[in-house]
């Protein structure tokens, strides 16, 4: 697998993990959004824990992917410069 090809994937998952992290905050809005707690489940509270858990170790993934895209993208320069070269 190339470089770029690589970096295609790496960024690929980074839109994934962007269009999950919007299904999660359309979730998190609906549970923070009722006014009237008695009209959700009695353990609607653990799930929007749940909710906020997923949706910060998916923020916290996001800095990581685009830094590795970055390197990549370095490694990949460098190495069109080396067979130009």
């Amino acid at each position: 697998m190339s470089i770029s090809e690589i970096m295609f994937e790496v960024e690929h998952q980074a839109v994934q993990l962007d269009c999950s992290r919007s299904v999660l905050s359309e979730a998190i809005n609906y549970f923070t959004s009722i006014d009237d707690w008695k009209f959700l489940p009695h353990y609607a509270e653990h799930i929007l824990n749940l909710l906020y858990a997923a949706d910060h170790l998916l923020w916290e993934m996001q800095p990581k992917l685009e830094q590795a895209v970055e390197e990549l993208s370095k490694q990949n320069k460098k190495c069109q410069e080396v067979k130009i070269a």
